[in-house]
């Protein structure tokens, strides 16, 4: 897995950047930055939360699920869309509009079907919101299924 990640990062830095600087990350309520944990680059960290395309995400927050409002309209399964032709996916922790947003730095279409769905992810820290994922999980009704 790290091998496709190492091939296809240079394919998406440029959306990868793009994807970050779009998702405009909400500064925290108190003036207090030790409210988030930090990290080093290489630290192992596990987030959950709701899967999302960085594109439609970044123009309206109310785009959490696989379904979008965009300009043109509702676009069904357009989160999934977005995610196959190689926008960045995202964690939405909390699954809410405000909540912190970490990008994947992994081939999105990998993960495209699962757009919407609740997620945890656990990879390396690469950056300030850049986890590498080495194991994707999805809720289910039992418990949590292993998608990566």
């Amino acid at each position: 897995m790290r091998t496709l990640v190492r091939k296809a990062l240079p394919l998406l830095g440029g959306a990868l950047l793009l994807g970050l600087a779009a998702c405009n990350r909400p500064e925290p309520a108190e003036s207090n930055t030790s409210a988030r944990p930090t990290y080093a680059q290489g630290d192992t960290v596990e987030v959950s939360g709701v899967l999302v395309d960085t594109r439609c995400f970044a123009l309206d927050k109310a785009n959490t699920g696989n379904d979008h409002t965009r300009p043109e309209g509702r676009v069904p399964g357009c989160g999934a869309a977005c995610a196959r032709q190689g926008i960045p996916v995202a964690v939405l922790e909390e699954g809410r509009p405000e909540g912190y947003v970490w990008v994947l730095a992994f081939p999105p279409q990998a993960l495209a079907e699962y757009v919407g769905e609740t997620v945890r992810v656990r990879g390396d820290y690469r950056a300030e919101g850049i986890l590498e994922p080495l194991r994707v999980e999805m809720q289910a009704a039992g418990g949590w299924t292993v998608i990566l």
